[in-house]
């Protein structure tokens, strides 16, 4: 199973994480948002077990083999 996180808590992450429920091969194991608590109610809303407190801790969650960067085009260099 390939794991995802991943950066973001709007329409386009949850788009993210819906395709990825119909797969046998890949899910979203973690998610940062822009607050602690954007990303906790992201990963209740979208079935997620747990949510980083920061893209910090997303990047050190050792379940996570791949980021989704599911932000607008801006704010990408950030997640560098």
């Amino acid at each position: 199973m390939l794991n995802f996180g991943v950066i973001g808590s709007g329409a386009i992450a949850a788009d993210f994480c819906l395709a990825l429920k119909a797969s046998d091969h890949c899910r979203v194991v973690n998610v940062a948002g822009s607050t602690p608590e954007k990303a906790a109610a992201f990963a209740e809303r979208c079935g997620l077990p747990r949510a980083a407190a920061d893209l910090a801790a997303l990047l050190a969650d050792p379940d996570v083999a791949v980021i989704y960067i599911a932000t607008g085009s801006p704010i990408h260099d950030i997640a560098e």
